[in-house]
């Protein structure tokens, strides 16, 4: 009778032992993380793009006025966006690993991946790709939205041939050149800019007290960030040129300011960058 109490006795202990030892060691790992996305919207001015149509037909290729009142539409409009990065009010900031989005102006969310849960003032990201990523090979799958897809490589929108590598701003469209901007001349327009060293970085507001947002951990589905891409403004305040007889323009050198315009396309859309506006 006692070897049976002292058995119950030690496989008590034993069980308890295991219990607070299990117990502990799942506090110690634990770090609550909350899965994050962007929901990115395409602008032209104050106009917002709808990309979806009862109709069939893409309303993104609607004419909008920028906001110097001069027409554009666009055919396609994509970017590449890597090391996307919140801003934590007391940690500082968080790279996701392995962030890298196509933004195109057909789609409007992008789950990106898991973060600490906690709160953040201010996200910022690379518009481009860097070397590495640049020297990497197509992905397999051949969807539209699929991150170095060969659907658009093949396309000729987003590749540059195996020596120069991917583009990572793709633009394409008309734009009104008539100087009462009465849409009475359009122009076809292409912009296509890349290469290893052609990237910048982005943040589209400056940390503060107003844009705080927190992201809580077990929430099903992604807990989204509002922005607005306004793409006229890189038409705006670029030089128009429309030669006689020629259905496209560029201009030699155009890289650099056009790549110095990206920071400014981009803005929160709501005064709180998570909330629904």
């Amino acid at each position: 009778m006692n070897n049976k109490n002292n058995y119950k006795v030690f496989a008590f202990i034993i069980m308890t032992a295991i219990f607070f030892i299990t117990g502990c060691h799942k506090v110690e790992q634990t770090n609550p993380v909350a899965l994050f996305g962007l929901h990115i919207h395409t602008s032209i001015g104050d106009s917002q793009i709808n990309p979806y149509s009862s109709l069939g037909e893409p309303l993104y290729q609607q004419e909008y006025p920028d906001s110097n009142g001069r027409y554009e539409y666009f055919t396609q409009a994509n970017l590449y966006l890597s090391n996307i990065s919140l801003h934590s009010t007391t940690k500082g900031w968080y790279t996701i690993p392995g962030s890298l989005i196509l933004q195109r102006i057909e789609s409007e969310i992008y789950v990106v991946g898991n973060v600490p849960a906690d709160t953040y003032d201010n996200i910022r990201f690379t518009v481009g790709l860097g070397t590495t990523l640049n020297n990497s090979a197509a992905a397999t799958t051949s969807g539209a939205d699929t991150v170095l897809s060969t659907a658009l490589n093949n396309e000729g929108i987003m590749y540059n041939g195996s020596a120069n590598g991917y583009y990572f701003l793709s633009l394409t469209g008309f734009v009104d050149t008539s100087a009462a901007h009465n849409n009475n001349n359009p122009i076809p327009f292409s912009y296509q800019l890349g290469g290893a060293a052609d990237t910048v970085q982005v943040s589209p507001a400056p940390a503060s007290a107003s844009n705080t947002f927190t992201l809580v951990p077990n929430i099903p589905g992604a807990q989204l960030v509002h922005l607005m891409v306004d793409y006229g403004k890189l038409l705006q305040s670029f030089p128009i040129i429309a030669p006689t007889n020629v259905n496209s323009f560029t201009t030699p050198g155009s890289a650099t300011p056009v790549w110095n315009l990206v920071p400014g396309i981009f803005r929160y859309e709501c005064s709180v960058p998570n909330g629904n506006c």
